[in-house]
């Protein structure tokens, strides 16, 4: 799917002609961006605050910035996106529960946006031990809003210096986590809180639900 959004503001004092083009990559690159971008608009003009607030990227979106010189300056923001969004977290990770680890590992995903997000042929990837890479099912969608756990038939989270990593169906990275280390060999996880937050905290497990409460 694609999409377009524009958003035009009339200016009453002369710019120079300037076009800019934003294409971000990784999921790093889109925080960047998003302030760069929030800079040139300020920079523009104070009267254009209406457009600053909306700009937050994703990857895979093409933001154009035009200003043109006529009587009055226009400046014209304009949005594509292919549909790719680069904001699905990892959110949760249990990697060692009571009993037998094996099978029973997972890690949850999040899409925090208002919209579903297609993650068919995406990678969850370990980085301890005896690497593994889960790819997910042809047709897996996540809700807004919403979670998907992703497990493995055999053990695939180390419980000390693990590091998972989420990539897209063309390999690039969509997130991350920290190094991981759980000796406890009981209920809790790794988490985010709140969901999607930068928050990790060690402590009793909520698999596909919400972090916050």
């Amino acid at each position: 799917m694609t999409t377009t959004e524009v958003h035009t503001s009339v200016i009453e004092k002369t710019k120079t002609v300037s076009t800019t083009v934003i294409s971000p990559t990784t999921f790093v690159e889109t925080r960047i961006i998003t302030q760069r971008l929030t800079e040139i608009l300020a920079s523009t003009t104070n009267r254009i605050s209406a457009i600053t607030s909306t700009t937050t990227v994703l990857r895979g979106e093409t933001i154009t910035v035009t200003s043109t010189i006529t009587s009055t300056t226009t400046v014209t923001v304009t949005r594509s996106s292919t549909g790719i969004d680069a904001s699905i977290m990892i959110n949760e990770v249990e990697q060692n529960l009571p009993g037998t680890d094996e099978g029973n590992e997972w890690v949850e995903l999040y899409n925090p946006n208002d919209f579903a997000v297609d993650i068919s042929g995406w990678g969850v990837s370990t980085t301890a031990g005896a690497t593994v890479t889960v790819t997910i099912p042809a047709g897996t969608t996540i809700p807004a809003k919403s979670y998907y756990v992703v497990t493995f038939s055999g053990q695939w989270l180390d419980n000390s210096g693990e590091r998972v990593i989420l990539r897209d169906a063309a390999g690039t990275l969509v997130d991350q986590t920290g190094i991981l280390n759980d000796e406890a060999n009981d209920g809790r996880s790794w988490q985010r809180v709140p969901d999607g937050s930068s928050n990790w905290v060690f402590r009793t497990s909520t698999r596909g639900a919400s972090n916050s409460s």
